[in-house]
């Protein structure tokens, strides 16, 4: 039924588009007819006026010229109509063949200049359709953040960048729900006052992270149909400031570190030169001159070991970029690590379990790279562990396991080698910042263990030149656990 209702109305349409064209048609004979048949007519009214005619005849006459004229006229209208309907054929891309006409003449040649004006039509909407793909490729691949906007800050179009900066929504929201920054809002609203540039930095919070963005506003150039007003860049700087303060940092505790231990040293060389002046007592002046070249022996030993590791980081730094081809037996280095250290654990009584490292699989990497890595680790699972505790040291094959960004694609499963300590733990807050470089959790404690607040630095950028990781946890009055993370090849 519903199919038999939809054929009338479709021949409904077809019969009621068949009656508007005939009208067209026979209006256009009519008008044309009488255009024709004006001149004739005049010359017939002249003769009846001057009764070379009778009234009859000039009537009769009258309607012969007229009919005569619609004869005369009809077949020139029916090519015509031929021709337009295979123009609009043409236009609409139906392949046709050119009408066959009876009056009007070079149809071949009108043809072939619809046919090319046609495929010039095809053409520059193929090359139309090319510049708006890429168009719209290079707007969603562009890396920074991209928004359009409107004169009200409706957000009219956003990049890929946006969306996955901020959230699925942004398309349809205003610029002031996005950002509460007042900045942006002012320097967008003096760029459509003004009509020129202008630049911004701003801090925005989104997706749970603060972002740092330099951005750029523009006015949109030519009028939108779309109301598109102004253009926003937006550059997430928030890693490069990042840099820019750990750089910052960096020189100041270094300075700091190396500072301390020097003016010290200085500070005794200074009494040492005037001992003799002020103390008679040579016994004295000897244990006195002892006590000041230990204490400066040791602040030596402290500013040695801080270049040592400061040269470590740097060549740490510096062969990110080189392949690793060197087998190694992960069990073999930490055994070799133990060994060496088992002196310090056992001067707290720290007993070192290793649990299940036989059978390691081989990985590939620097033998010596990864000895500093569970160096480090271990000793200050040891320097940080209280009296009598132990250190567990065990593996894990893990092929179900979360991929950081330096993992080759191709990697299927992963070495983890945990080192658990049973010392104070360390809070919540400080985690995210203890492989930063001279990030200290407790400063006097590091110092009095002689540490530099650079082996954890090192063993993060060793481990990701290995393209693993380091994954720590911890809670305060249990201990903590370091877990390194090593791709099997």
């Amino acid at each position: 039924m519903n199919l038999l209702k939809s054929k009338i109305a479709t021949l409904k349409k077809v019969h009621e588009k068949k009656r508007r064209v005939m009208e067209a048609y026979y209006d256009k004979l009519l008008k044309a007819s009488l255009i024709i048949s004006i001149v004739p007519n005049m010359g017939i009214c002249l003769l009846v006026l001057y009764n070379r005619l009778s009234l009859l005849e000039g009537i009769l006459s009258g309607i012969l010229v007229f009919l005569s004229s619609m004869l005369f006229a009809k077949p020139y209208l029916d090519d015509l109509s031929s021709l337009t309907a295979y123009v609009d054929d043409l236009t609409v891309g139906r392949s046709t063949r050119p009408p066959h006409l009876s009056f009007i003449n070079n149809v071949e040649q009108l043809s072939k200049s619809v046919l090319n004006l046609q495929r010039r039509w095809g053409e520059k909407a193929i090359e139309l359709e090319a510049a708006l793909a890429e168009s719209s490729i290079l707007f969603d691949t562009i890396p920074d953040v991209l928004l359009m906007i409107d004169k009200d800050l409706n957000i009219l179009r956003a990049n890929n960048a946006a969306v996955n900066s901020f959230r699925r929504g942004i398309i349809v929201t205003n610029l002031k729900d996005m950002t509460e920054d007042e900045g942006l809002i002012k320097c967008v609203g003096e760029v459509l006052n003004r009509g020129y540039g202008d630049t911004v930095e701003i801090t925005m919070k989104s997706n749970n992270k603060v972002q740092d963005f330099l951005v750029m506003v523009e006015k949109f150039p030519v009028r939108s149909i779309a109301g598109i007003a102004a253009v926003i860049i937006m550059h997430d700087i928030t890693e490069e400031k990042r840099r820019k303060q750990l750089l910052k940092d960096f020189v100041a505790n270094a300075s700091h570190e190396i500072r301390t231990p020097l003016t010290s040293v200085m500070g005794f060389l200074e009494n040492l030169k005037t001992l003799d002046e002020e103390e008679n007592n040579i016994e004295i002046r000897r244990k006195t001159r002892k006590k000041f070249f230990d204490i400066m022996t040791e602040q030596t030993n402290r500013m040695a070991k801080l270049l040592n590791d400061l040269l470590s980081l740097s060549k740490a730094e510096m062969n990110g970029g080189d392949a690793l081809s060197e087998p190694v037996n992960v069990e073999s280095v930490v055994r070799e690590v133990v060994n060496r250290l088992t002196h310090l654990a056992d001067e707290k009584k720290i007993k070192i379990k290793i649990d299940n490292l036989q059978d390691s699989p081989i990985v590939l990497g620097s033998y010596d790279e990864l000895s500093q890595v569970f160096t480090n680790i271990i000793s200050n699972a040891i320097k940080y562990g209280k009296d009598k505790s132990k250190i567990e040291i065990s593996k894990i094959i893990a092929t179900d396991f979360s991929r950081s960004a330096q993992m080759p694609k191709n990697c299927k499963k992963l070495l983890l080698i945990s080192i658990k300590d049973e010392g104070e733990g360390i809070s919540e807050q400080h985690l995210p910042r203890i492989t930063e470089r001279f990030y200290r959790v407790d400063k006097l404690r590091s110092r009095k263990v002689g540490g530099t607040g650079l082996g954890l630095a090192i063993t993060k950028h060793i481990l990701y030149r290995h393209c693993g990781d380091l994954v720590v946890e911890s809670k305060l009055g249990v201990g903590s656990t370091f877990t390194v993370r090593l791709p099997v090849q």
